[in-house]
């Protein structure tokens, strides 16, 4: 009796290499996961992010703690040896960068709350500062007057002269006085905060001399009161 020779029975499903492919993919996915959770937990382990400098100082990776120390270290000395000059009437002056001073405390502040996400977010936050960074900028302030300022007044700036007057044969006799000339030093003080600003924080290197304004001073006019009857 012959037999027919039937053909094989083949199994459903994906293929074999497919099945391979996807668990390739999702042990990937799995792998990238726990790769971003662990820069998470790095990145909020209470450490500036790299690349953050305050001042100009690098403090990445350093604790607030250890951050502060190392920018009352350093600030002071590159500040001392940084100057800048203003000019009147021809002549040129330069202030000192020992002469002003610096607040640090608002400027860490800032770096903290800026980088201060969440927990997912740090990771990110981790990755972008690797490629660029960020920079924060303490305020200079001058709270006396410089010597050089005070050089200024007293060679640039005319006497504000007061009208006076004196008794001559029975009669008052008034000299009027001459406008004098002044230097604005609020406006010169501020332009020279902000150009130590920015020379610190190295956004700038401008040198260029800053132009000092020169007000005029107004008169003084005595006041005339009537005589009482004797």
């Amino acid at each position: 009796m012959a037999q027919t020779e039937g053909k094989r029975a083949t199994t459903g499903g994906k293929p074999a290499g497919g099945k391979i492919a996807l668990i390739v993919v999702l042990a990937v996915v799995v792998l990238l996961a726990a790769g971003y959770l662990i820069l998470c937990a790095m990145a909020g382990s209470g450490t500036f992010l790299p690349n953050t400098t305050i001042a100009g100082v690098d403090v990445g990776g350093r604790t607030v703690e250890e951050a502060t120390t190392l920018l009352e270290e350093q600030v002071p000395q590159r500040l001392a040896q940084l100057s800048a000059t203003f000019t009147c009437n021809g002549n040129e002056y330069t202030v000192q960068g020992s002469e002003a001073q610096v607040q640090l405390t608002p400027a860490i502040e800032e770096a903290q709350a800026a980088q201060s996400g969440g927990f997912l977010a740090r990771g990110g936050q981790y990755l972008t500062a690797l490629t660029g960074g960020s920079s924060y900028n303490v305020q200079v302030s001058l709270t006396t007057t410089p010597q050089a300022v005070t050089q200024a007044i007293e060679e640039c700036a005319d006497p504000e002269a007061q009208t006076t007057w004196e008794v001559v044969d029975d009669q008052l006799v008034f000299h009027k006085g001459v406008t004098g000339r002044t230097i604005d030093t609020q406006v010169l003080t501020e332009e020279l905060e902000a150009r130590f600003t920015a020379l610190l924080s190295g956004d700038s290197q401008d040198q260029t001399p800053i132009e000092t304004q020169v007000t005029t001073a107004p008169l003084w006019t005595p006041t005339m009161r009537p005589s009482r009857p004797r």
